[in-house]
């Protein structure tokens, strides 16, 4: 989640070497974690006399975090006056937010009024700041939150000759901890408390390391890439499935990425170039020194902001990448017909993130506080992305956008309206009535099932009341696109189709209605017994990888394997 001037919140916060700009980023991190508790409390007992909801839900924060208040004035003497019921009220409805795995119902019956223990242990699982029937037990996070700190970094290492790669791990693990990732052979995962470390090594800042999630690698992993073979990437940007493509290659062969976005466009080339084992950029095939360009600003956006072909080359020439700066839906058959065949083609289309970390966080900004992002996507044929979001809180501009997305609506069963956040742009609709931030029904934030509880039983949830919308959208949007990829790439053998969402609408339903329209395919594996999604329910059981943050120490991903028969 990122700041209004796009600055992530802890490096905002954390550039000030001030201490109490850390708590506040631990307030921040714990008031967002338990929003919709925080608001039900307010609406409840507060939202009459405490007109400030912002400043009240961080108060209230305060509170049932530290069980007093520093300061706070008039919502302070309001909050104290009720502190026992908010308590109570709090100690009885954490459940419906806080995930207990089952070996802590022994503690149910503990009658502990506010007492804190640390350091125990209950049958080899250490809680964090749990509150068991008025029972504290300190020391590891399981609650609405506790799988985004447990997530693992994972990276890649670049290298150039064969003892280069045991030197620079070597010397990683004098820094930090640093371990093999057990699933995939050439990633390396370290815990995120070690990160800063790894990014300030001499290896990171001289582009010897790049980070890049597991499940990006997963995706590659289905389309069993080798040595010199073709590959299309759609959607490519940021660029993790293309980079660990390249790795698979081998120094030979031909990558094609796709990416309609200029600016997303213009990250991917970047990071390419960052392995020095790749020339360019290029503006002619022919990649003679006369079309090629510095990659900066000014090349890229201002004198040649007509070009939308680049080509870049592995050194030793044997491997080639030709990047397409176009809407996927505007290249046909004759746009790949310079290629005799492709071997595999990642489709990889906007998606509502609800497999990202911060989804749950973003979601219940949005239910709470009634903000949308003013950002809206006004892609052609309702091309989207929905990746590097940005948070906005220009409720006025917000407005202005609504009035305009309204006027805009675009083919293949997508609009403008969507925004970069993942909700429609309409406060209050989709079960949602809200008047200035404030709920009709005071408990409606039950209304929902908790999807991390759902995810930590390894269940796929349903769509929340509030984006049905916005998820039907999308998922004609993804239907249309990988109906378009399947149709005019009549030479490739290959298809692989990932999205970072849990919803069966985004993944096992765009699936089954496409192939019931296009036939002549078929479905096979699409990776490890390990990650490979058992029910015996779905129309196509044991075929698609999917990942839950609490086992895999990723985030979600779906990822399924298109194969023309």
């Amino acid at each position: 989640m990122k700041t209004s001037r796009g600055k992530g919140l802890k490096d905002a916060l954390f550039e000030h070497k001030d201490e109490s700009f850390k708590k506040m980023y631990w307030l921040v991190y714990k008031s967002l974690e338990k929003l919709p508790l925080l608001n039900a409390m307010y609406n409840r007992f507060l939202s009459e006399n405490c007109k400030n909801k912002f400043l009240t839900i961080i108060l209230l924060c305060v509170f049932v975090e530290r069980f007093k208040i520093d300061g706070g004035g008039a919502i302070k003497r309001e909050i104290m006056k009720k502190a026992d019921i908010i308590r109570s009220y709090y100690n009885r409805k954490v459940y419906k937010y806080v995930y207990v795995p089952d070996s802590l119902n022994s503690l149910n019956n503990t009658e502990v009024n506010n007492t804190e223990v640390n350091n125990t242990v209950v049958n080899n699982t250490v809680v964090n700041n749990t509150v068991v029937n008025n029972t504290v037990v300190n020391n590891t996070t399981i609650n609405s939150c506790s799988q985004v700190s447990e997530i693992k970094k994972y990276f890649i290492i670049y290298k150039e000759e064969k003892n280069e790669m045991s030197n620079i791990i070597d010397e990683l693990k004098q820094i930090v901890p640093i371990e093999k990732d057990e699933d995939i052979k050439q990633l390396y995962k370290i815990d995120n408390i070690n990160v800063s470390g790894l990014i300030n090594s001499v290896y990171y800042k001289n582009n010897k390391i790049r980070i890049i999630d597991k499940t990006s690698c997963l995706v590659v992993e289905a389309g069993d890439i080798k040595k010199g073979m073709t590959v299309l990437d759609i959607c490519s940007s940021p660029g993790s499935k293309a980079i660990y493509t390249l790795m698979h290659l081998q120094q030979e062969g031909f990558l094609i990425c796709v990416e309609k976005d200029r600016d997303r466009c213009f990250t991917l080339i970047k990071e390419i170039l960052k392995n020095n084992e790749y020339i360019g950029c290029y503006t002619h095939e022919s990649m003679k020194e006369d079309s090629q360009f510095n990659v900066n600003n000014n090349f890229f956006f201002c004198k040649n902001k007509d070009i939308n072909i680049f080509y870049i080359k592995h050194k030793n020439n044997k491997l080639i990448i030709k990047i397409y700066n176009y809407d996927f839906f505007n290249l046909l058959i004759d746009d790949f017909s310079f290629l005799p065949s492709i071997d595999v083609v990642f489709l990889d289309p906007s998606c509502s993130s609800s497999g990202m970390p911060d989804f749950i966080y973003k979601q219940n900004i949005i239910r709470v506080f009634g903000i949308s992002n003013s950002s809206t996507i006004n892609n052609k044929k309702g091309s989207m992305r929905n990746k590097n979001i940005n948070m906005s809180y220009a409720t006025k501009k917000v407005s202005k956008d609504m009035h305009k997305n309204k006027k805009n609506k675009k083919k293949n069963g997508t609009e403008t309206g969507i925004t970069h956040n993942g909700h429609n742009g309409h406060n209050g609709h989709n079960g949602h009535n809200s008047h200035n931030g404030h709920n009709d029904n005071q408990d409606s934030d039950e209304s929902d099932e908790n999807i991390n509880y759902i995810l930590l039983k390894k269940k796929i949830p349903k769509v929340p009341n509030w984006i049905t919308e916005k998820v039907n959208k999308l998922s004609n949007f993804q239907k249309n696109i990988l109906s378009h990829a399947l149709t005019n790439l009549p030479n490739a053998k290959t298809f692989i189709y990932s999205t970072c969402s849990f919803f069966e609408e985004e993944n096992e339903q765009v699936i089954k209605n496409v192939l019931k329209e296009k036939k002549g395919f078929c479905l096979k594996k699409a990776g490890k017994d390990k990650f490979i999604y058992k029910d015996d329910k779905c129309d196509f059981p044991n075929m698609f990888v999917r990942t839950f943050p609490s086992e895999h120490l990723c985030r979600g991903i779906f990822v399924a394997k298109i194969c023309r028969i």
